[in-house]
């Protein structure tokens, strides 16, 4: 084991992550450095953690392999945002890598030749991803002559271009500076990080910022994700669910109610938990929206419930009289000891709070407030918006109130709004969830796909075309960094069949041979019959067609989908039907523009795909060239609100 390495290990190990979760990280990191050893040339890799899983640490343990591989120079991009650079240069430093770092605020006059006086010197640029500090980071390797490698943090944030849709437009400045430095000559790699790849799975195949290759940064024990919140038969336990109009701030309408329920809940978790041993500082999260305005009323409402509460439990202590507010109290009591464990008393926990109610720490996180999180009173509140994302670590969170509403949510926005998630096994039996019930079905969405993305980049790590699974709510990302014109979206009901069919070149009549063996055991029974995906994905690789731009047949895509869907939502089957002796006839310009029969047309299955297949007789006077060809129509389900959406070019 090389220096480098053990040291990215006992700087994980010191922070108090168990052995099998650093065993994890660095699994991921050997195997990309082997594949980045066995590949020549420049590549783009996505190394893909989970939401507040540890991908920085990730990120150093795959720096430390890649200096064990021979390469000394190294670009760390990080989030604009001047915390999350901070923390992941201190985090750099600290792990003692003996390496020598150039920060953002060191860019200016460096040179490669001087700084790099020593042949076997290891030099790392952290710069965040600020256009006037990526310009001087270009500035300095247009004189490099070694090969430097870049990894990018929270890749799909700020890096792609945002006038993809836009040819008439330059791009964006922050992708322009970073193209640039990738298009160097002795850029060997392009490690993109993220825990939300959609828009950069969504790139086109031959753009330099859609990963060739994923490696899966797999979370290790304790980790409190999607699955476990949203998921699970009894993920309810963590759910409070309230209506948005008693969530929101509204001018008509005073402290929301479920704002005081978040609180009390919070006080009387937190408070349980101190006193069952738990010493460290516990949090509450509010993300209500993105306005200021909002947030300094939330901190103002907060204050203002703690102290109501404070004065409350002291006039309990000295009268025992149960107010309407001591009764709330007790209720929340009684709903943490349903997934809690205590011997601790109601009474107990009001005496505490006579004193401990002093220790409160009111926080805003937005741009008008610098200063970092502190941890240093027993109770954290934190008010905020689109800051408490990406990279944002709240310690200890045990009550999330979150009402962010949207008409049509980005996937991606809203994963990274899920703080809740993060090692939290110590404190999960007191975790809630205050929101709404739409908010929950999004995230349950969001976190099915999201498994369904992961086992198919598991199985096709260098898959071409990737499916990504949504619904007609959601979005997969922001549309203004995805190419529109290149991208397919398979929706309930759609119907796609190649306009171009292969018709008369010289191995017409062998495919038609082989498919006519393999469906010879198969009638044209009207509703058709079920076969494995496989068997489907076998038909429809046999079949040939010449694909054109904006096509909306792809047959690698709806393999893709199929695949993808396969182990749940399909139980691995799709319907097929069969129609012989059919007599379609072609334009000379447009192809096919019609396969179906209109009594098939009407033929639609609630759950599964269909594939039709038409064995067409192929007619010289329907503008064929005399020789039977078999055509393909696959047909989405038509319930269930599904879109799968695709990058086919």
């Amino acid at each position: 084991m090389s220096f480098y390495v053990q040291q990215a290990k006992f700087a994980m190990l010191a922070d108090g992550i168990p052995k099998i979760n650093v065993e994890n990280v660095e699994l991921a990191a050997d195997q990309l450095a082997l594949y980045v050893k066995n590949t020549e040339g420049f590549t783009s890799l996505l190394l893909l953690g989970y939401v507040q899983s540890g991908k920085t640490n990730g990120m150093i343990m795959t720096l430390a392999k890649l200096i064990e591989s021979g390469y000394r120079h190294f670009v760390i991009l990080t989030g604009n945002d001047n915390e999350l650079y901070d923390q992941t240069y201190e985090r750099v430093e600290c792990t003692n890598l003996g390496v020598h770092l150039i920060g953002k605020e060191q860019l200016n006059g460096v040179k490669l030749s001087e700084v790099d006086q020593n042949s076997d010197r290891i030099i790392v640029f952290v710069v965040q991803k600020y256009g006037t500090y990526l310009e001087r980071l270009n500035n300095i390797f247009e004189t490099t002559g070694e090969a430097f490698i870049v990894i990018d943090d929270e890749a799909d944030q700020a890096s792609l271009d945002t006038n993809k849709n836009n040819p008439n437009n330059d791009p964006s400045i922050i992708n322009g500076h970073i193209s640039s430095i990738l298009k160097n000559d002795f850029a060997k790699l392009y490690i993109q990080v993220t825990a939300t790849p959609y828009a950069l799975l969504l790139q086109e195949r031959d753009d330099i910022f859609r990963p060739k290759r994923t490696f899966i940064l797999e979370p290790g024990d304790g980790y409190i994700g999607g699955e476990e919140l949203f998921l699970k038969g009894d993920s309810n336990r963590y759910h409070r669910i309230y209506n948005i109009t008693d969530m929101i701030f509204r001018d008509d309408v005073g402290i929301p109610n479920a704002l005081v329920d978040s609180i009390c809940n919070f006080i009387i978790a937190a408070t349980l938990i101190r006193l069952g041993g738990f010493g460290k500082s516990l949090s509450f999260l509010a993300h209500i929206d993105h306005t200021q305005i909002t947030h300094e009323n939330a901190s103002e409402a907060i204050r203002y419930i703690v102290t109501r509460i404070h004065n409350t439990v002291k006039g309990y202590v000295r009268t025992r009289k149960e107010t309407e507010l001591i009764l709330k109290l007790k209720t929340e009591y009684e709903d943490i000891l349903k997934t809690y464990q205590s011997s601790v008393s109601f009474d107990e926990v009001i005496d505490y709070l006579v004193n401990s109610l002093e220790n409160v720490n009111n926080q805003i996180v937005n741009s008008n407030y610098k200063q970092e999180i502190s941890y240093n009173r027993m109770y954290t509140i934190i008010i905020g918006g689109n800051k408490l994302s990406r990279g944002i670590t709240i310690k200890n969170l045990i009550t999330t109130y979150y009402c962010r509403n949207s008409a049509t949510p980005n996937m991606d926005t809203v994963n990274q709004h899920a703080r809740m998630y993060g090692y939290r096994a110590k404190i999960k039996d007191v975790m809630r969830i205050f929101t709404t019930r739409q908010i929950v079905t999004d995230f349950e969405q969001i976190t099915r796909s999201d498994m369904l993305l992961r086992n198919y980049l598991s199985d096709y790590p260098d898959s071409n075309i990737i499916p990504i699974n949504h619904n007609t709510r959601l979005r997969t990302t922001r549309p203004n960094v995805v190419p529109n014109n290149t991208v397919l979206q398979f929706t309930n009901r759609k119907t796609a069949f190649p306009h171009y069919p292969i018709y008369d070149d010289d191995t017409v009549e062998v495919d038609t041979q082989e498919l006519d063996t393999i469906l010879c055991d198969y009638n044209t029974e009207k509703f058709g019959h079920l076969i494995s995906i496989d068997m489907a994905c076998d038909i429809l690789n046999r079949i040939r067609y010449t694909s054109i731009l904006n096509e909306e047949w792809n047959h690698e895509a709806i393999i893709a989908l199929l695949r993808n869907n396969a182990p749940e939502e399909l139980h691995s089957q799709i319907k097929m039907i069969i129609r012989r002796d059919s007599e379609v006839s072609r334009n000379e310009e447009r192809g096919i523009a019609s396969v179906l029969s209109g009594t098939d047309n009407v033929i639609y299955d609630d759950h599964l795909p269909i594939l039709f297949l038409y064995r067409l007789n192929g007619h010289a006077k329907d503008g064929w060239a005399g020789k039977p060809f078999w055509v393909p129509i696959f047909r989405m389900p038509s319930s269930g609100g599904q879109c799968i959406t695709l990058q086919c070019y």
